[in-house]
């Protein structure tokens, strides 16, 4: 066992170096794989070999080591929850390993466990504190967090650490925009552009601030100097989506779209801003694709299920809209809007019961929300319960004109009067 264990791991090193595996990876270079190397492949068969003899193995200097470093490739594939395991184990042999802390901290901030990620970031200043990597880090997941006089003076201590890394300029740029202050935004993104001309951040969070202010030509020109560097930013095609999608050119920001999800197709809402697009250009199945793909990439994603389900009534396909929408009410129970729209599906196809059902659930969770009690109105017409129907109608009235809609008040309370007339009360 014991030459074998040692092959593997000498055959992993090989690999590791040969795939070209870092130890820094910044956030933003994080993409998924799709078709892999003939090296990674490998190396998927030789880290399941090593799971096996992870026991026989714990004894070797190396393997630390060997685990971060596969740790890194899953952290730069975005396989986050993998790379964490790899991380724990590689520190529960060795935690003397900033870097691994860091690392782990960058994923679980990719997952938004947040908590998670500072105690990382802590982990590995209590190891060096004077790891200017940690403080930036700590400080972008309390900017996250809206910690931001505590991300201020961490990054301020990273600056301390390292005044020519572009990076944390970059960071500072981020605090002011977090803080409303454009101007200083800018001002900081400059500067980091300045020190490195190729910080694709800087380039993207301009883009951003730029649009903000209404300043669409200069977030273009950022944009494609920055896809100028690196033409593979899935991110920042999506953003000049958006704009050309603004500016009318959907069949370009579709174009940009396919591009981004090339590179990141595992992401939803980047399928879903693709369906949108779609959607606006009336071309539906094409819409339904995206959302179906999104679901796929995120099953539990409720907006993909709730805009495939609308878009399916648009088809005037009902059964399939109502599956979509009763997998997106299970999984958001406690969303009105979701209850409404299949209360009115259940309306059209007659189950008067079920469509009462949810439309009783919408009105409890949002009283405020006149549509959901008009709709409870219609469905208690349907059912011959006049009365009830009237009732309901007549509360709709100040609700509708809290509502701003004055007109719409003013007829439910015909239509009540009218019910009335009609039922002898």
């Amino acid at each position: 066992m014991g030459q074998n264990v040692e092959g593997v791991l000498d055959t992993i090193i090989t690999k590791l170096q040969e795939v070209g595996v870092v130890d820094e990876i910044e956030p933003e270079m994080i993409r998924p794989v799709g078709l892999r190397s003939a090296n990674r492949m490998e190396l998927n068969k030789l880290e399941e070999e090593l799971q096996r003899m992870l026991e026989y193995i714990k004894q070797d200097e190396r393997t630390p080591e060997v685990l971060f470093r596969l740790a890194n490739l899953h952290l730069k594939e975005g396989s986050f929850a993998r790379a964490i395991i790899l991380y724990e184990v590689s520190l529960g042999m060795n935690s003397n390993q900033p870097r691994a802390w860091i690392n782990m901290g960058i994923a679980y901030r990719m997952l938004k466990s947040y908590d998670e990620a500072m105690s990382c970031f802590g982990s590995a200043l209590a190891i060096d504190p004077d790891n200017e990597c940690a403080y930036l880090y700590l400080a972008l997941t309390q900017i996250d967090l809206g910690i931001y006089e505590r991300a201020l003076a961490n990054i301020e201590e990273a600056l301390r650490l390292k005044s020519d890394w572009d990076r944390v300029y970059w960071a500072k740029g981020l605090y002011f925009k977090a803080i409303g202050n454009n101007v200083g935004a800018l001002l900081w993104m400059k500067r980091a552009l300045k020190i490195n001309p190729k910080c694709l951040s800087a380039y993207y969070d301009m883009a951003n601030i730029h649009i903000e202010n209404g300043e669409i030509e200069k977030a273009k020109i950022a944009l494609n100097r920055s896809l100028k560097i690196d033409p593979e930013q899935p991110y920042a095609l999506a953003l000049l989506a958006d704009i050309y999608s603004s500016e009318g050119d959907l069949n370009r920001a579709v174009q940009l779209y396919e591009r981004a999800l090339i590179i990141k197709f595992d992401d939803p809402q980047l399928w879903i801003r693709k369906g949108d697009i779609h959607l606006a250009m009336k071309s539906f199945q094409e819409a339904a694709s995206a959302y179906q793909k999104a679901m796929n990439a995120d099953p539990e994603c409720v907006e993909a299920w709730v805009k495939a389900g609308k878009t399916m009534i648009m088809t005037n396909d009902l059964t399939t809209a109502l599956e979509y929408l009763n997998t997106a009410a299970a999984l958001a129970q406690d969303d009105g809007e979701i209850l409404f729209q299949r209360g009115k599906i259940h309306r059209t196809l007659g189950n008067l019961e079920m469509a009462l059902a949810d439309f009783d659930r919408a009105f409890s969770l949002d009283a405020s929300n006149p549509e959901y009690l008009y709709n409870r109105a219609l469905v208690l017409i349907d059912l011959g319960r006049i009365e009830e129907a009237a009732r309901s109608l007549q509360i709709c009235e100040p609700l509708y004109r809290k509502a701003g809609m004055p007109t719409r008040a003013i007829e439910c309370l015909a239509h009540a009067k009218q019910l009335r007339s009609i039922n002898g009360t």
